[in-house]
């Protein structure tokens, strides 16, 4: 069994089923409702619970109720919330959302204790990252604490999987050097590079302009056009078409 540390966001969401997302000044009667541990890191845990790995969750929550909640969740889901930290002065993170008949929705967000992660946090919290194969990164962290994460690992020499952060043009590329796995999408790609990708061959031309700061296997993410790969000390990218 892999021991696999997750480093992400923990929201609590809430989402109302109607049979239309109301407008401004427009309002709905909600069918139902759900409320749920939700993101994609803790979405990314699950899967790997559910194949048997031995899943650790590190984020920060509030120190209120809906801690109660998310705690149950992750036992549910089957995944170790002792990494779980609670903030003094945030509280948990929420998700809202509402989804019509048709399974479209509208959401907003309130990024609560998942905003106040710092680099102390990062140091303090994984000082045992040589027990773990593999640590999955968030988009979500803060550059420097995103840095200091892989600096761990590179120390640990504990393989890191980075879907890549959210505030691209801020990032210095040349800290992705030794990052085993960097996995960005379409449009994070497109931002960084100022490039359209809207053919394979673009795909494969932006994951060269990577490849000149990343030494990893790098995944470019295409939606429903499927995904382009160059895998680590390859000169040759891949395409893998979605079935």
């Amino acid at each position: 069994m892999n021991k696999i540390l997750v480093v992400g966001d923990i929201y609590l969401e809430t989402e109302l089923l109607v049979d239309k997302v109301p407008q401004v000044k427009e309002f709905a009667v909600a069918k139902g409702y759900l409320r749920t541990a939700a993101s994609k890191s803790i979405t990314t845990a699950r899967i790997l619970a559910m194949y048997g790995d031995f899943v650790e969750f590190f984020g920060k929550v509030g120190q209120d109720d809906d801690f109660l909640k998310i705690i149950s969740d992750f036992k549910n889901y089957r995944i170790n919330f002792n990494k779980v930290i609670q903030s003094d002065n945030y509280p948990t993170g929420q998700i809202n959302k509402v989804t019509d008949s048709n399974n479209k929705s509208a959401l907003s967000i309130f990024f609560g204790a998942n905003a106040s992660i710092d680099a102390n946090d990062i140091s303090e919290s994984l000082t045992d990252l040589n027990e773990y194969q593999m640590v999955y990164g968030s988009t979500h962290l803060a550059l420097e604490s995103l840095y200091k994460l892989i600096d761990l690992c590179k120390f640990n020499k504990v393989p890191l999987f980075l879907d890549f952060p959210n505030p691209q043009r801020g990032i210095d590329l040349k800290m992705l050097e030794h990052v085993d796995y960097v996995c960005p999408n379409r449009e994070e790609s497109e931002m960084l590079f100022n490039e359209k990708i809207n053919t394979i061959d673009d795909a494969f031309r932006i994951l060269f302009l990577f490849r000149k700061f990343c030494k990893g296997t790098l995944i470019l993410t295409l939606d429903i056009d499927g995904c382009a790969v160059l895998p680590k000390g390859k000169d040759e990218p891949i395409y893998f078409k979605t079935n």
